[in-house]
């Protein structure tokens, strides 16, 4: 890895502060760190360096210098705590997107219910199912392949 942004990141470590990865951000970045397409490519990228900050204290460090929410930053976020594992984070993020009005669609939703299948978390991700159904969002293949596959690692698919 030669990109000195993402060097500075790991260094910082997973549990880096908001104030640390503020610095570090608008030392690199400077004020394209609230652009939201500079932000979503981030936060995607973050799902790759597991020794770098979690993704939910880069997007409120993000929030705190005006990045406003909306679908791109929200999927970018999910996919970045999908690919680590992190459901907890994931589902935090659809709640804080929920709470802003941002209007999810079934992309999002599929990578948060992904995510909970990857942590063995069937409760969550059906749970996640069943709301979508209940706010008239389509599922898709995806949508029930995930569950699907959340009640199998969960132990609860014989």
């Amino acid at each position: 890895m030669s990109d000195p942004l993402w060097q500075d990141l790991e260094s910082l470590g997973r549990d880096a502060d908001v104030d640390q990865i503020g610095t570090t951000l608008l030392r690199h970045l400077g004020s394209s760190a609230s652009d939201s397409r500079t932000a979503a490519a981030l936060l995607s990228k973050l799902g790759n360096y597991t020794r770098s900050p979690q993704p939910l204290n880069v997007l409120d460090c993000l929030s705190q210098h005006g990045l406003e929410n909306n679908l791109y930053i929200a999927s970018a976020a999910i996919t970045a705590c999908r690919r680590r594992s992190e459901w907890a984070a994931a589902l935090v993020v659809l709640e804080r997107m929920v709470a802003s009005q941002v209007e999810l669609g079934t992309p999002v939703c599929n990578g948060v219910v992904t995510a909970c299948g990857m942590g063995g978390e069937w409760a969550h991700a059906l749970a996640l199912l069943f709301q979508m159904a209940s706010d008239r969002l389509e599922l898709s293949t995806i949508t029930y392949n995930a569950a699907v596959s959340a009640c199998e690692k969960g132990g609860q698919w014989s």
